[in-house]
């Protein structure tokens, strides 16, 4: 039991053993974070995270210059990463399709929605399962609001805020939209739309005007309809690809397609994949801010919100500037922002580091508020188009309870004190 998981465990730190003519398949599920943390357990049984944004880029990478690799499958089966994200792994799929392999996408059972074939149409071909979803009817950003709930319940919210288009407080004190807020979000989803249509054009061959009319008119809901509208090449079951494989790369039967999964393979060194990991001039030192700013470390359980603590982040930093052997830092920042005081601590570390060497600013999907704030002394800051960030004020919420304690509970509070304030 526990024995033979601590055993499985260990050996998953071990280089995997990457067959010839090896099919790379990448599943394309869930979200993607930027430094995943291994986790033995979950590879055990079945579950986690597969691969990390790190991995999923140093494995096309890899794969681009392996020998060992023939082929890459990308299998989507809804992928829940940003959109900053997503157009990083499209590059890093591009860059694997300019060695001349083979890249083919498919949809698995269930279907493929905008982000999955945000990255599909980068492959070669794309196949869809006969009677699958296949989604292709624009993008919508939707809030819920709470100002009469919190009528109804007797609840009055109080909202503080420096900068007009700070809205995080408007679902508690609006039944609807800001004028600025729906002018931002508006600006926000007509860029996600602009670089998908950009880059199925691009991809596919279709003029951006087609792809918008196949949105608008809700022409594109199934496998079936893909394959008529050109976003995909055929029908294909899921039992079928091996025999693909087989007529497209010359296998003898379809017995002898090797597939190794992105995971395993991104544990092997970039040595044994035929690339040169070092020029001998020092090392870059990657550290990443990454998740919602607080004040004090705390774990994040898979699938839950991850943490950005000052601690952590300023100990990393720390030893980048103690290394001999780190000439430059790079700061990857994937953070919606938080509390003021421990992005002015990260933010210091960053600016006591570029003082000493250079340290470029990456950001991820996001990089707002204090997430700007303790990337702003960098040398040099890089977002991608669709990375939300900027700093664009501070708020609080303040809720006032009486009503519904005095008036509809009966509950009633005495005090005394030794100051008037």
């Amino acid at each position: 039991g526990f024995l033979f998981l601590l055993a499985l465990a260990a050996s998953s730190d071990s280089a995997p053993t990457v067959p010839s003519d090896a099919v790379l398949e990448v599943r394309l599920r869930g979200p993607v974070p930027e430094n995943a943390a291994p986790d033995p357990l979950s590879q055990v049984l079945g579950g986690g995270t597969r691969y990390d944004l790190r991995g999923f880029r140093k494995g096309l990478r890899m794969a681009a210059q392996d020998d060992r690799i023939s082929a890459v499958r990308l299998k989507a089966e809804g992928i829940g990463a940003g959109w900053a994200q997503l157009q990083e792994m499209r590059s890093a799929l591009q860059r694997y399709a300019e060695s001349g392999k083979p890249l083919y996408a498919t949809t698995g059972e269930t279907g493929m929605t905008e982000k999955d074939y945000l990255l599909a149409s980068a492959a070669d071909s794309v196949f869809a399962s006969p009677e699958s979803l296949f989604m292709l009817n624009g993008f919508m950003l939707q809030s819920p609001f709470f100002e009469g709930t919190l009528q109804k319940l007797g609840v009055e919210a109080t909202a503080v805020r420096a900068g007009e288009f700070k809205s995080t407080v408007e679902p508690f004190t609006r039944s609807n939209f800001s004028q600025q807020n729906e002018r931002q979000l508006s600006e926000i989803v007509e860029a996600i739309n602009s670089a998908f249509k950009s880059a199925v054009s691009a991809s596919r061959g279709l003029p951006t005007d087609s792809i918008e009319s196949l949105a608008d008119n809700g022409r594109v809901f199934s496998a079936e309809d893909a394959v008529r509208t050109g976003l995909a090449d055929g029908l294909v079951y899921e039992n079928e690809m091996d025999s693909l494989f087989v007529n497209q790369l010359g296998y003898d039967s379809a017995d002898d397609v090797n597939a190794i999964n992105l995971q395993e393979y991104a544990r092997t060194s970039a040595s044994d994949a035929g690339l040169s990991t070092s020029d001998g001039n020092g090392e870059i030192a990657v550290v990443y801010g990454t998740g919602q700013i607080v004040n004090e470390e705390r774990e994040s359980l898979p699938g839950n919100a991850e943490f950005l603590a000052p601690g952590p982040f300023r100990e990393a930093m720390q030893e980048a500037r103690d290394d001999e052997d780190v000439r430059a830092v790079v700061v990857r920042v994937n953070s919606p922002g938080g509390q003021i005081a421990p992005s002015e601590a990260m933010r210091h570390a960053v600016k006591l580091t570029a003082r000493e060497m250079p340290v470029l600013v990456s950001m991820g999907n996001t990089a707002a508020s204090g997430g700007y704030w303790l990337s702003a002394p960098a040398d040099t800051i890089a977002a991608d188009p669709l990375t939300l960030t900027g700093s664009i004020g501070v708020f609080a919420v303040l809720f006032n309870g009486q009503e519904m304690l005095n008036d509809r509970l009966g509950i009633t509070f005495d005090k005394v004190l030794t100051s008037p304030y």
